[in-house]
Order: structure tokens, then sequence, then C-alpha cells
């Protein structure tokens, strides 16, 4: 058997320090069928693992033995996940987009003017034109994509920001000089566009939802996904405001000692009265009262009066996996017969098969092969050697 390792990664590549990457080791590169080969995972950044051995079989563990039975050129794929967390921001991001499109898959060309003071809002989680996010998510799509059709809006854009600084509030409803920025955008076919909306939403919601849900000592599902939610609805400082209402009514906070479902309730009963949110709120209370705070996909959830499936597939790779590769060789095992016309009274090997790490002595009158495995019956091999050699001095052979 020869194994051969020709590592390749085939994943999508990123610049993110904190991309899935799939990548593994062997701890043999040779060998005789049958090779039992330990797969050693080196993937960063993975919680979920799916191996391919090449050979019709297949395993999920993170570390596998695999034995190969039969000679052939297989291509071993390991495809790995960042589960967890991936398929809890898909399942929250369809989530978010029941309540902000009454789609469940985000709608990344999404444009309108609400009439809200947010000036427009666009995008899969509603940035607006008029509330910082509209401009950073704009900014960063043109660092990927310079030429893009949207960048003309950005000196409008950065002056709506200037007013922001020294306007009372977080809103600016002006969107003189944004005359087609809905159209615009509504036509925007640049994947980048998506991409960029995707490292955004990480960056200015995501992320800082997850950091909230750590401070708070909480550790269910439905709590870091209703965090995100209000993060993206009413800001991060109203989220924490919601936070905080929820931990003086409480006492503390899960991590304290709170039952996370009482804290839960008394996050959605603290938004209603901050924000007069409780249309917006009835999916989400109807999931602490049905005691589904794992919102493990499939379930049902209710926004604006309508009835959702959610899955957790919003139709883009989170870039939470990765694929990597091995291509392995297997040979049949090689076997030879090796005549020695020493005086077999000295060598008891003269005669002998070898296949597979195994002696055997091979009758010549007879033609009758008997395998003597890794040095076991020698003294029955030596008595056996002896009188061959008689009969070989007999015949005139020797």
């Amino acid at each position: 058997m020869v194994l051969i390792l020709l590592a390749a990664s085939i994943g999508p590549a990123s610049a993110e320090s904190n991309t899935t990457t799939a990548s593994f080791t062997t701890n043999v590169s040779s060998g005789y069928v049958p090779l039992t080969v330990q797969f050693t995972d080196t993937s960063t950044n993975a919680t979920a693992w799916e191996w391919n051995f090449g050979d019709g079989t297949n395993s999920t563990e993170q570390n596998p033995e695999h034995t190969y039975s039969t000679a052939g050129n297989y291509t071993v794929v390991l495809l790995v996940h960042d589960s967890y967390e991936n398929v809890l921001k898909g399942v929250s991001m369809s989530m978010v987009s029941t309540l902000e499109n009454s789609e469940t898959t985000p709608q990344w060309n999404y444009a309108e003017n609400l009439g809200d003071d947010h000036g427009i809002t666009f995008g899969a989680v509603g940035f607006c034109t008029g509330t910082y996010d509209g401009n950073i998510l704009i900014h960063y799509y043109t660092t990927l994509n310079p030429n893009n059709n949207l960048a003309k809006y950005i000196p409008v854009l950065d002056a709506i920001d200037a007013e922001n600084d020294i306007l009372p509030g977080e809103y600016n409803d002006n969107v003189s000089g944004l005359e087609n920025f809905i159209s615009d955008v509504q036509s925007c076919d640049d994947p980048l566009f998506k991409q960029a909306q995707l490292y955004e939403i990480d960056e200015l919601y995501w992320n800082p939802a997850v950091e909230k849900f750590g401070a708070i000592g909480a550790s269910r599902n439905l709590t870091q996904a209703y965090i995100y939610e209000c993060s993206i609805n009413h800001g991060l400082n109203g989220a924490q405001t919601i936070i905080d209402g929820a931990t003086t009514n409480c006492s503390g906070t899960p991590g304290s000692g709170v039952d996370e479902s009482t804290y839960l309730a008394s996050m959605i009963d603290v938004r209603n009265a901050t924000y007069g949110t409780t249309t917006r709120n009835i999916g989400w209370s109807n999931l602490v009262i049905d005691g589904n705070l794992d919102i493990v996909p499939n379930f049902t959830f209710y926004a604006w009066g309508d009835e959702f499936t959610i899955t957790g597939d919003i139709g883009v790779d989170l870039n939470g996996s990765d694929v990597g590769s091995n291509y392995i060789v297997v040979s049949d095992t090689p076997a030879s017969i090796v005549v020695d016309t020493t005086d077999v009274s000295t060598d008891s090997s003269a005669i002998s098969l070898v296949e597979g790490g195994q002696s055997g002595l091979y009758d010549l009158y007879s033609g009758v092969t008997s395998i003597v495995s890794n040095g076991y019956a020698l003294a029955t091999l030596s008595i056996i050697t002896l009188a061959a050699a008689a009969i070989l001095r007999l015949l005139g052979y020797i």
C-alpha cells in the first residue's frame, strides 16, 4: 500500500480571522491493506464535522479512525461547520426578516421611505440613511467595489451623518439628494453588496448582541436572538435600555440566578412599555409561553398576523463552513516467492512465500503451501524442513 497525501483546502477564501477553515492530518503515509488510518481534525472554528472517506462510508466524529480494505484511489473530504453560531444566526436573521419584510429570507435589495423619521430604510435588516448604519454599509461596500453604483451617494450620506451629530435624537429624515437611491438599491445585483450587508450585520448588530447576551449570563438561544432583533430595531443603546429594565424588574440576570424565561418575559414587557412594540412582540411572546427557548428548527413564528415556518435557511452561505480534502492511494499487498538453494539444514527460510508480512513453506513435492504466521509453530517448521531436505537428497536434487 502506498498512501499519498495531497492536502488542499477548496473552501472559500476570506480575510476574516474567525472564518471556519477545514483541514486534517493522518497518522500514516504507507502500509498494507487492510490499512487503518487515524484522521485528526486540525480545522479552525469548527463545531461539526462531516467526513466522506471516498469508499462509500462516512463519519460525523471529529477524529475518526477508518480502515481501507480494498485497493483503489480515494479522495477523502472533510466538510466542517461552525454549526451552533451560524445555524442560530440563520434562524435569527430569518425571524428578523419576517418582522422587517414579511419574508423568511432576507431581502437584500429592499428599499423604501417609511416616513418614520429614519430616512430611507433599505437592505436585509433595515439599514437607514438617517441612522448612521446606512452610511456605514455604503462606505464598506465601496471598499469592496469602488465602482459600485451607490458610492455616488456617500457625500450626501456623510452630510446627513454630520447633521445627526448636532441634532437631538438619533434619527434624521432628510432625504435630499437621495432621489434615486431607492431605485438604485433595488436594481443593485452586485454579489458584493450582499457580502457587505452580511459583514456589517455582524459588526453592527450580531457581535454586539452576542456580547450583551454573555454579559447577562444568559444561555438560551431565544434570548440571544431577541437581543439581536432589539439591537436592530432600537439600536444598541435601545437594546441596553431593555436589558437594564429587565434586570431591575427581576432584581438580577440569568447569570445571577434569575430564571431565563422570567427574564425574557420581563424584557418583552419593558420593550412594550418603552417603545410600544406589542404587535411586533407577539411572535417572541408566543415562543416564551410555549417554552421554546432553544428555537431549534423547524418551528412556527408569528409576525404581523402571519405565520411563518423558520428553518434557518436564509438562502446564503454565512461563511460558517469550509471543505478540505486529501487524496489517498491504496495499492494491493505485494506478494513474492523467494527461492534460496542454501542448505535447508542450516537455513530454515530457504524456500518461503512472502505475503503481507507472513512467511510460508512451499512444498515442491505436493505443491501445497502452508502459511506460518508471525513466527508461530517454529518447532514444526524445523521438523518439516529437515524432512523436506531428506526427500530432496533421495530424489537427487541436492
